[in-house]
């Protein structure tokens, strides 16, 4: 639906919403972990996503990302942190044809922006940028 909870590690989650509804969802996990040892931090200031969808998709994530995204290693639903063209990313799948989202922080979105338009050249695609 309208949230993603993306398992990053043994005890870190990044919960994924539309921008609408963040500080809502951020107060209901507050409200449902208060009696427990856990933390709630928006960093949704800090973090912008980056959608690369297409045929061609998996190909220019490997041209700097060292993670095997073989459709039988990882999938819909997946997600795994690591480096991508030397900026740390989340990449998540969230579609079979394929498309990925991107996770990264925000001073890093031009210049990984830039370094998708320039690894996607060579397989004729065009990049389209949006606000």
């Amino acid at each position: 639906g309208d949230v993603a909870v993306l398992w990053l590690g043994p005890d870190e989650w990044l919960v994924l919403t539309a921008p609408d509804s963040a500080a809502s969802t951020k107060e209901a996990l507050r409200d449902a972990l208060a009696r427990r040892f856990a933390a709630v931090t928006d960093v949704s200031g800090g973090q912008t996503v980056i959608s690369l969808m297409g045929r061609r998709a998996r190909d220019v994530l490997a041209k700097g990302c060292t993670l095997d995204l073989h459709p039988r290693a990882f999938g819909v639903g997946q997600c795994a942190q690591s480096h991508l063209a030397k900026a740390s990313v989340t990449i998540r799948q969230v579609g079979d044809e394929p498309s990925f989202e991107v996770i990264v922080r925000r001073s890093f979105a031009e210049y990984l922006a830039l370094w998708f338009r320039d690894a996607a050249l060579e397989y004729g695609v065009v990049v389209n940028a949006s606000g």
